[in-house]
């Protein structure tokens, strides 16, 4: 199964909070983008959501090989304000993917302002890691 991570799970200390040390680093990721999607801060939240948006694409990375125990993870880490959703994503050499995001649910309250990976994690990484240090999964 193949997953497009756009936000939080970017980062490798998250992407192994969640889905567990060796599990995160056997993942096979690659660069890739989302077209015809934005990103945007989750209001009231420090991560952030995806909505279609035309002329619009997100970056992220492509992550092959999670396994079910991974998806499992996965699942348990996003909360109710998301769906999820098959989409196509597109490699650095140009090649299209399916993969399976988490976008926004009808639970979501999608903000207006953009949501930033580096300023996410100069300014609210820390803490985030910590809040789910305490999770679950």
């Amino acid at each position: 199964m193949r997953f497009f991570f756009y936000g939080t799970l970017r980062d490798a200390a998250v992407r192994e909070a969640v889905l567990g040390r060796v599990r995160a680093r056997a993942l096979r990721l690659q660069p890739a983008t989302l077209p015809g999607w934005r990103c945007a801060f989750m209001r009231g939240r420090t991560y952030p959501v995806v909505v279609p948006s035309r002329g619009d694409a997100v970056t992220g990375l492509l992550a092959g090989a999670v396994d079910r125990e991974g998806y499992r993870r996965l699942t348990a880490f996003e909360s109710d304000e998301y769906v999820e959703r098959d989409v196509i994503v597109v490699t650095a050499d140009g090649m299209s993917h399916r993969a399976r995001i988490y976008a926004a649910g009808t639970r979501a309250r999608i903000g207006v302002a953009p949501w930033d990976f580096d300023a996410w994690g100069r300014d609210h990484r820390a803490a985030f890691l910590r809040r789910i240090a305490a999770m679950r999964f």
